[in-house]
């Protein structure tokens, strides 16, 4: 189908209708998962899941229903970019939790979607995209907490790896 090619002693990498197609996709998926949250009541640790199961089988007459209907959102219920009709993605510029020093106030940008439990945990915290959180570690590593002005959740170093925060200047308060 010319979606990919075999490049020698680097394996298979996508064509450029591969790129495409594979935007086009990952523009379904976060649709769906968008779509799925704001109007069907799903949560966002349920998304994830349906939206797999559907991005394969909506029209391009439908996805543009979808995003019209949602107000072409830009993100995603987890913070990750949905691509732009012409294929386009925004960068995020944040890194992961694991990355802050220890009383770091940031915001979140994303959070991965694969770890439903990771997502209700965060979600009954109160830490989700777009939300203020302070970092604080301990002395020799091990977990991060992470708290939010009432909240605060506990996470294991690779937990805290999958939350992509952008660090506010110091003095600010949540």
């Amino acid at each position: 189908r010319g979606l990919v090619s075999l490049r020698p002693y680097h394996g298979f990498i996508l064509t450029e209708s591969g790129s495409t197609a594979a935007l086009q996709m990952l523009r379904h998926h976060r649709l769906i998962e968008t779509w799925l949250c704001r109007t069907m009541g799903f949560s966002w640790d349920e998304v994830h899941e349906e939206a797999e199961r559907l991005e394969h089988h909506i029209s391009e007459r439908l996805e543009e229903r979808i995003a019209a209907m949602l107000g072409d959102p830009v993100f995603d219920p987890h913070g990750h970019p949905i691509p732009a009709r012409d294929g386009s993605v925004r960068a995020r510029t944040g890194k992961p939790l694991t990355a802050f020093e220890h009383g770091t106030l940031a915001v979140v940008e994303s959070v991965d979607d694969s770890c439903p439990g990771l997502l209700r945990r965060l979600g009954r915290a109160g830490i989700a995209p777009g939300g203020r959180v302070r970092v604080l570690r301990e002395e020799g590593g091990g977990p991060i907490t992470v708290q939010t002005s009432g909240n605060a959740a506990r996470l294991a170093p690779e937990e805290a790896e999958l939350i992509i925060a952008k660090a506010l200047e110091r003095g600010r308060q949540m």
